[in-house]
C-alpha cells in the first residue's frame, strides 16, 4: 500500500513537472524578442527639424546619452531600456538631468500612410537627477498592434498637462558617437 502511494506520488510529480517544462517551452514559443538595440541618440533639440518624430515632439533643449542606452521590446509587449547617461549637454546643463521620470515608447509606421504612426507607451520608471546622472531601468509593457511596421523606440517624459504624450529625449538610432558609448562594464 505504501509503495503504491509512493508511486502515485512520484507519477504526479512527474507528470507536473512535465507540464510545467511544456508550458515554459510553448511560452518562450510565444515569447519572442522582436526588436533588439545597442545604440539609441539623443533628441538635437528644437532648432534641428528632427526634433519632431512621427508627429512625435521632442524636448525643449538637446539631450545625449554620455555613456550607453540598449534595450529589447517583447512580442508578449515588454519593453525593457537601460540607459546610462541621457542628460542635457553644455552649454544648457552641463550634462544634466533635471526628469525624475523616463517611460519608454513604441512608435509604430502606418504602412498604408506614412504620415500616420501609432504610439504606445510604459509606465514612468525612476531616473537619477543630477549632474552626470540620467540613469534610469525602464522595465514595463506597451500594447502591442497587429502589425508594428519600422518600430522605433524612445526614452520619454512622462505626461504632463501642456503635454499629454510627453517628449522624447533619446530614440533607436546612431550616429558616429553612438559606437564610442561606454557599455557601463554591464553584460546581458
Amino acid at each position: 500500500m505504501k509503495r503504491k502511494l509512493v508511486w502515485k506520488f512520484g507519477a504526479f510529480v512527474l507528470a507536473g513537472l512535465a507540464f510545467v517544462g511544456l508550458r515554459s517551452a510553448l511560452g518562450d514559443e510565444h515569447d519572442k524578442v522582436i526588436l533588439r538595440f545597442d545604440t539609441m541618440i539623443g533628441d538635437p533639440g528644437p532648432s534641428s527639424s528632427l526634433n519632431i518624430e512621427r508627429g512625435f515632439a521632442g524636448a525643449g533643449a538637446p539631450w545625449t546619452i554620455l555613456r550607453s542606452a540598449r534595450g529589447e521590446l517583447r512580442s508578449d509587449g515588454t519593453l525593457k531600456i537601460h540607459v546610462s547617461g541621457l542628460v542635457i549637454p553644455p552649454p544648457t546643463l552641463n550634462n544634466s538631468n533635471p526628469v525624475a521620470e523616463f517611460r519608454g515608447a513604441l512608435s509604430c509606421q502606418d504602412p498604408n500612410n506614412l504620415n500616420n504612426s501609432q504610439i504606445f507607451f510604459t509606465d514612468p520608471f525612476p531616473a537619477t537627477l543630477g549632474v552626470n546622472a540620467g540613469n534610469s531601468d525602464i522595465d514595463g509593457h506597451v500594447q502591442l498592434p497587429d502589425t508594428c511596421f519600422a518600430p522605433l523606440i524612445f526614452v520619454t517624459s512622462a505626461a504632463s498637462t501642456g503635454s499629454p504624450n510627453g517628449v522624447w529625449f533619446a530614440v533607436t538610432g546612431f550616429s558616429p558617437s553612438s559606437f564610442t558609448q561606454n557599455d557601463d562594464n554591464d553584460n546581458r
